[in-house]
């Protein structure tokens, strides 16, 4: 009989310890400090660029010309839709509620691309032909630079929501190179003149902004989690876009070849902003 006790009261003792060292492993920890994370998401761009600077040697030319085609000469360049991202985060609880977080992001490259009324949409009757030029390696990628600071609405628990700010530095990859040809037809049917203008961007750049956003930590065990986490980021932008303009007559006969500034140079500003949705995998110790 008391050797059952002794093993009824051991039984009891290691089904208390076993719970509470359950109870140590449910969620998160303010003991534990560091967190490391690695995630995946997509982001959707907001607003862009509206604003415009031109060389003054281009100006006359792309203001006074009648027909749109021509003066569609001037590119737009826009964002595409939907982009995936990834990147890491790391973070320290300067208090149990308070962390200081940086974090890098890279994004798809071609991120940037023309308006579809200047590429796709040439007003009917006339003879236009566009050719995509073979794009840098890295065209249009982001590099994305944040500190933030993080306040998390509960220190423990395994459901974690938090609300986060901070500055951003956006590093803008060189972005689309373009050729257009453009043919008129005059009185005999053929060829009277051609446009040609050949416009890139070729320029990398770096501004500083900020974010703001928030998010949700689910603690799987103390030192292990999952994240999701949307922010939204707002920077200054400043594109700048090369390339050349010529023209040529040919009817009746073949004339010279008329540029408008030899290196054409029109520059888009404005606010870029965008919607990041991530989800992560994260560490705590």
């Amino acid at each position: 009989m008391k050797q059952k006790m002794q093993c009824l009261v051991l039984g009891v003792v290691c089904l208390v310890a076993t719970s509470l060292a359950a109870q140590e492993e449910k969620g998160r920890d303010p003991q534990d400090r560091v967190e490391i994370e690695g995630h995946f998401g997509f982001y959707t761009n907001l607003a862009f660029p509206t604003t415009r600077h031109e060389n003054p040697a281009y100006t006359p030319f792309a203001s006074i010309c009648p027909d749109p085609v021509v003066c569609a000469l001037r590119p737009d360049i826009r964002s595409r839709d939907v982009r995936w991202q990834g990147g890491f985060r790391a973070s320290y609880d300067v208090t149990p509620r308070w962390a200081v977080e940086y974090g890098f992001t890279f994004t798809q490259s071609n991120n940037f691309r023309f308006t579809d009324v200047f590429v796709e949409q040439p007003p009917p009757g006339t003879l236009v032909g566009v050719t995509v030029l073979q794009e840098q390696p890295a065209a249009g990628r982001l590099w994305i630079h944040s500190l933030n600071g993080v306040f998390h609405l509960r220190e423990r628990g395994r459901w974690v929501p938090y609300l986060t700010g901070g500055v951003n530095a956006v590093s803008f990859g060189r972005g689309p190179n373009i050729r257009l040809e453009r043919g008129q037809l005059g009185p005999s049917l053929t060829v009277d003149i051609l446009d040609e203008a050949e416009f890139s961007y070729n320029e990398r750049f770096t501004r500083v902004g900020g974010n703001v956003g928030g998010g949700v930590k689910y603690y799987w065990r103390r030192h292990v989690g999952v994240r999701a986490d949307a922010r939204f980021l707002f920077t200054g932008s400043e594109f700048t876009q090369r390339g050349g303009v010529a023209r040529r007559g040919f009817f009746p006969f073949p004339g010279p070849v008329v540029r408008f500034g030899s290196d054409v140079t029109s520059q888009q500003r404005g606010l870029y902003s965008n919607l990041h949705v991530t989800f992560g995998v994260f560490g705590r110790f």
